[in-house]
């Protein structure tokens, strides 16, 4: 069992946009509206690995998710294709079976949604509906962990020749 701690831990907070003002009535130019993300942001290594699990699909996803820096626009990009494709598995007829042939497990979840939270913004902007995307990964979420509940009982305990120690476990 591992147990993994965030990098940010602090509650996430909004903060109110200041509309540009302009004294001659022109909007003010922003020459780079969606800057590079930093190399030592922790988007890379989520979306790495849901790269590896077989989250990122097709091609230009792919070239995406190898780039380093990535421009926010295309991150944001890569984060809603992540998306779109973990909550097709919510949309399976057999749920259950669908989580536990899967290879994401509840932290991924957890990672995704603080990505989410992280390009709110951007995502509203393409019209992506994060309250209910949010209900649906935390209904994901926990629909995993409760397939992947039981009782763990020991059912054998042999001690080696060298000191060490063997438990046989059965999951009910």
């Amino acid at each position: 069992m591992t147990l993994r701690i965030p990098p940010n831990t602090e509650p996430i907070t909004e903060q109110k946009l200041k509309r540009p003002s302009s004294q001659s009535g022109l909007i003010i130019w922003d020459p780079d509206p969606y800057p590079k993300i930093p190399l030592h942001d922790e988007y890379y290594d989520i979306v790495h690995r849901f790269q590896k699990k077989g989250w990122v699909k097709g091609a230009s996803s792919n070239i995406i998710a190898d780039m380093h820096p990535v421009d926010r626009y295309e991150a944001v990009r890569l984060i809603e294709h992540i998306l779109k494709n973990v909550l097709d598995l919510g949309k399976q007829k057999d749920l259950v079976r669908a989580m536990r042939v899967s290879n994401i497990n509840p932290t991924d979840i957890d990672d995704l949604r603080r990505m989410c939270n992280k390009f709110a913004k951007e995502l509203a902007y393409y019209g992506r509906k994060l309250k209910k995307d949010d209900k649906e990964l935390l209904m994901i979420s926990d629909n995993m962990k409760k397939s992947r509940t039981g009782v763990m009982r020991v059912i054998k305990v042999e001690g080696q020749g060298d000191g060490s120690t063997v438990i046989h476990l059965q999951l009910d």
